[in-house]
């Protein structure tokens, strides 16, 4: 289970958390579009959970499926 209590070294856990952090900074984005530190800070995380998911995309692949299901 991905609980914020646990597994935070987990890298489902990570991606998990990393798509909640983009979701937040783009609602944030949305109001403040010259906020460009947070566009920087969007980008580097946007790039650091497209490498999780290539990680984690090497077999075995079940967990990533998993990942996608609950994430939508």
């Amino acid at each position: 289970s991905l609980n914020d209590n646990q597994n935070t070294g987990f890298t489902a856990f990570q991606i998990y958390y990393s798509t909640y952090r983009v979701s937040r900074l783009t609602y944030h984005l949305e109001s403040h579009p010259k906020d460009y530190s947070s566009q920087i800070g969007l980008w580097k995380l946007l790039g650091k959970r497209k490498r999780l998911l290539t990680y984690l995309s090497e077999p075995p692949k079940t967990l990533l499926c998993t990942l996608i299901e609950k994430l939508n």
